[in-house]
């Protein structure tokens, strides 16, 4: 063929994103947290113009509020917003895949409620409305620096609960920290 250009499909997404249409957010592959940006991202399925041409699955930013809190969540409790957290993963008490569930479980439904309503909570109504990235938790902690404390202790089994306060101390520590310094191997494969 004589004339013909090759057009990557992700050009399409970014140049002519008018012409295509997107998915409602995917389950499989599961939403993310990427701490490089700070943000929860997930899968959306896009199709490209009037004749239907399907391009490969594409991530956005997450834009329901419950969904971006319930992903962050999640990824705070797995330790990929503060990786002190991945030392004492196997001290809780259930995945924080559960997260990312129907929220049948008191822990989660308590977690998810506190970080959706901080202003509502917190007696001085000031700081970010939703916990939903590693700023808004700094923020959060420097207007109440025990906000989250029974929440997420209660993910810990109960016979790591005398341990807990040195992770929070840790948390409390990483929390000013950016994504490029908490995950520096991150940053090495994206500059590759």
């Amino acid at each position: 063929m004589h004339g013909v250009t090759v057009v990557k499909p992700e050009w399409l997404l970014k140049y002519a994103s008018s012409l295509c249409t997107f998915s409602a957010p995917l389950e499989d592959p599961k939403p993310y947290y990427d701490p490089l940006n700070d943000q929860g991202y997930c899968y959306v399925s896009p199709i490209f113009s009037r004749h239907n041409w399907q391009l490969p699955l594409h991530s956005i930013p997450i834009k329901d509020d419950t969904h971006r809190v319930k992903v962050f969540a999640c990824a705070l409790l797995k330790g990929d917003v503060l990786p002190c957290l991945r030392d004492v993963k196997d001290m809780l008490a259930l995945s924080p895949s559960a997260v990312l569930g129907s929220g049948s479980q008191r822990r989660v439904g308590d977690l998810v409620f506190m970080m959706e309503n901080f202003q509502k909570c917190n007696r001085m109504k000031i700081g970010p409305k939703l916990i939903d990235s590693r700023a808004a938790l700094r923020d959060a902690w420097n207007v109440d620096p025990d906000f989250l404390y029974a929440e997420i202790k209660v993910w810990f089994q109960d016979k790591f609960h005398n341990q807990f306060g040195e992770t929070w101390e840790k948390m409390h520590q990483q929390v000013h920290l950016e994504g490029r310094e908490l995950f520096p191997k991150k940053l090495k494969k994206i500059k590759r």
